[in-house]
């Protein structure tokens, strides 16, 4: 299933064909491993991706898997041993930050890291109910130099920095319009049968209701920002949870896909 992924993303020569993120793979042996992670360096694969939610107990209970860390570790070691690169996402949360020296020296071992950054969690899923583990600008400063430094401060900003740029204009030029389509068991039927030129045309017809139905970006900055806020977002995250309120208090048969990753949308970046 994941070389048939990689070779279509291959042949159709989609934008990062060769990257992988790995994290969800059915627990394996060592063994199964090696077997899985060389035949997808065969079909081309040339960088694989794991996200570290914390250490241990602390990964384990975020992914909802025990096991998963060390598993996460296994697989780091078994993407150097087949030599494919490895790159690294490191989730910050509050709760986290005093694992991270000890998750950072520990994955420091491991050869064949090629790049790591640092990410705040997503305004969707679960993840929009934990506001309280994320980062303000001053917790910044408790973080390894390596993981500060990857930090991008143009993506990440203060709430009170976003909504000073939005009332004056200054807000990041959206250019990619995104079909984000995910198969499920309650949908697999309909996406097999109807076709794919229908498909986008509802999904477009749908965020056209959404936009014509929520206000502009300046008044839900005004409305729901708040406007000493020292919380870091990524802008399409701050717009995400704005749009989340006024939906949850206005349009609350919106709210559910808005705010779920694995419902059909339309995403503007």
């Amino acid at each position: 299933m994941l070389i048939d992924y990689v070779s279509f993303r291959r042949d159709n020569r989609m934008d990062g064909w060769d990257y992988l993120p790995m994290n969800g793979l059915r627990l394996r042996t060592q063994e199964e491993l090696l077997h899985v992670l060389g035949s997808l360096q065969s079909a081309g694969l040339r960088m694989a991706n794991l996200t570290f939610y914390g250490t241990h107990a602390s990964h384990d209970s975020f992914a909802r898997r025990r096991g998963d860390f060390d598993h996460l570790m296994l697989m780091a070691q078994v993407i150097a041993e087949v030599g494919l690169a490895r790159s690294e996402t490191i989730l910050l949360r509050t709760s986290t930050l005093p694992e991270l020296p000890e998750l950072i020296h520990v994955l420091d071992t491991i050869p064949g890291l090629e790049q790591r950054v640092a990410s705040l969690c997503d305004y969707l899923g679960r993840a929009a109910d934990l506001e309280e583990e994320r980062l303000e600008l001053q917790d910044l400063k408790s973080l390894p130099a390596a993981l500060r430094d990857s930090i991008n401060p143009d993506r990440y900003r203060t709430e009170v920095s976003w909504i000073q740029s939005i009332v004056a204009g200054d807000v990041p030029a959206k250019t990619r319009l995104l079909y984000v389509v995910a198969v499920r068991d309650d949908n697999v039927d309909y996406l097999e049968r109807e076709d794919c030129e229908f498909i986008l045309r509802h999904l477009w017809q749908r965020e056209q209701e959404r936009r014509a139905s929520a206000p502009s970006l300046i008044n839900l900055a005004r409305e729901y920002g708040d406007p000493v806020s020292q919380r870091l977002f990524a802008f399409r995250d701050l717009e995400r949870k704005w749009l989340g309120t006024y939906y949850r208090r206005h349009k609350p048969d919106f709210l559910r896909e808005w705010l779920d990753p694995s419902a059909p949308r339309i995403r503007l970046e």
